[in-house]
């Protein structure tokens, strides 16, 4: 089954711009009717394309001798921009996007390249809106990373500006980029199997279906991912996997509900769960400490100093920001080749002993 694509004027727009950058102020675009016959295109998408570049200040008209160049997209010498999905405070070093950034930063600046971050918000519960292809032509970037940004339609936005780019936890198959997502499959393996090792059968998983409630929200690949080993590490151990202990929900749902009290009266409830980072985690133990029990869990995400209870199965964020600033580089260095996707292998930190 084919990928989907991108609309036909994005893909011409960022072979124009390609174009673009390797051209001067003043030179002159080919006429519609030209890249109509060069493209095999309707002429629909070619005026589209122009238009747009036109109204985002990359190409001028002049009435009667055609189409030209206004400005380039990129400086190949100018900064690395990170445009990331929240307020710039939470790029603080010890934070899992902090320390995106912070490998990010490491290996531009070896490399002699400045970094620019763009927040997509200004404050925490606004709705991401990253920068129009006008306003990253403007900062003379030389390509980008977005952080966070899971958004098909956001990543193609950015896209149509251009530049070399690289897009940092989260991938998708339905946009043409290169990425840097941690290994959730082994992730999620690598937990579900500690726990089975420690002896136990009946092990809930804790996801959800998709990062957030509004329709613009791509599936979260990352837990369906997890989702995947957690079944594989039961599939090895010979034991089934029992889909009343599988909890998807969407993050606007976040509650176990009766599910719970209707496998405890059947004799059937969990003894552990491994955790994508879901805040059902929380109300599950709660739950099972209410009825006097106890919940060995292992959950997906960065390991803190305050870790004292379960186990974490995390990617390391510092290198998954130095990876992504390789990409980005060489891309920008003009190594071309389809897109390339750097998955960071999962580790795993149990509990304190003292802590089981």
């Amino acid at each position: 089954m084919a990928k989907p694509s991108l609309p036909k004027y994005v893909s011409l727009k960022r072979e124009l711009l390609k174009r673009i950058r390797s051209s001067k102020p003043g030179d002159i675009v080919e006429s519609e009717h030209e890249l109509v016959r060069r493209y095999s295109i309707s002429r629909a998408t070619v005026a589209k394309a122009i238009g747009e570049l036109v109204a985002e200040g990359f190409l001028y008209r002049e009435q009667g001798r055609g189409t030209f160049v206004a400005k380039a997209a990129s400086t190949p010498d100018g900064p690395l921009g990170v445009i990331f999905c929240g307020p710039s405070p939470a790029l603080r070093p010890g934070d899992y996007f902090g320390d995106i950034f912070a490998g990010l930063q490491e290996t531009a600046r070896a490399a002699g390249r400045d970094v620019l971050c763009m927040a997509g918000k200004t404050a925490p519960g606004e709705e991401f809106r990253p920068p129009t292809p006008a306003a990253l032509a403007q900062r003379g970037l030389a390509g980008i990373a977005l952080v966070g940004v899971d958004s098909d339609d956001h990543l193609a936005e950015v896209l149509s500006a251009g530049l070399p780019a690289v897009s940092v936890d989260y991938h998708t198959d339905r946009v043409e980029i290169d990425s840097v997502v941690g290994d959730a499959e082994s992730g999620g393996y690598l937990g579900t199997k500690a726990l089975i090792d420690a002896g136990h059968k009946r092990i809930a998983f804790l996801g959800h279906a998709r990062h957030g409630s509004r329709a613009y929200m791509a599936p979260d690949q990352g837990s369906l991912e997890r989702l995947a080993g957690y079944r594989r590490a039961h599939r090895e151990a010979g034991i089934r996997v029992d889909e009343d202990l599988v909890f998807q929900p969407r993050q606007s749902e976040l509650q176990l509900g009766g599910r719970l009290e209707k496998l405890a009266a059947n004799g059937a409830e969990p003894t552990a769960a491994f955790s994508t980072g879901s805040l059902l985690l929380g109300e599950l133990v709660a739950w099972a400490e209410k009825r006097g029990g106890r919940i060995e869990w292992i959950a997906a995400g960065q390991p803190t100093a305050g870790d004292t209870v379960g186990g974490r199965v995390w990617e390391d964020p510092v290198e998954m920001g130095r990876a992504a600033a390789k990409l980005v580089l060489d891309r920008i260095a003009g190594i071309g080749g389809p897109p390339r996707n750097v998955a960071v292998p999962s580790q795993i930190r149990p509990a304190p002993a003292a802590a089981r």
